[in-house]
């Protein structure tokens, strides 16, 4: 069910179970009724000069004057160990992007070196062919010279 503010027949009046007469919930006027109340039970029986009262005022705010004069030196050491913890970490970032041209480097190093081996394995393969032609010639020669009793022809 939705409560609206003020009753439409009755102006004065809500519609809401918790509001009374004067649309005002009934909680939050006792609390404030509360707290005036409290008010005024001290005013009534704090016998204290204005001076004392002053002096206490005076005494809160050196306090608070003094918590505050240290929570600014906390907040000057946290900013000295966040200004060396940043000289690490800029260091640390260096060394990384100095390993990442390493390793980027590394990697066209191994690309040539794949290229290189490929070449030498084919060169390789070109004199082995060349070398078992030559062989191959070298007893052909032979096998001729010895098939003809070593007579020149």
């Amino acid at each position: 069910m939705a409560y609206s503010t003020f009753d439409e027949t009755n102006p004065l009046l809500s519609n809401n179970p918790f509001h009374d007469a004067y649309g005002y919930d009934r909680n939050e006027r006792n609390y404030y009724q509360s707290q005036e109340l409290t008010r005024t039970t001290h005013m009534h029986h704090s016998q204290e000069p204005d001076t004392m009262g002053l002096e206490r005022d005076e005494e809160k705010m050196v306090y608070i004057t003094e918590e505050l004069s240290e929570m600014k030196d906390l907040f000057g050491n946290l900013q000295d160990i966040v200004d060396d913890e940043q000289e690490v970490v800029d260091v640390i970032e260096t060394g990384v992007h100095g390993l990442k041209d390493d390793v980027l480097s590394g990697t066209e190093h191994l690309v040539k070196a794949e290229k290189t081996m490929k070449k030498i394995r084919c060169n390789r393969c070109f004199c082995l062919i060349v070398l078992v032609g030559i062989i191959c010639l070298f007893l052909l020669y032979l096998w001729f010279t010895t098939q003809n009793g070593g007579k020149k022809m």
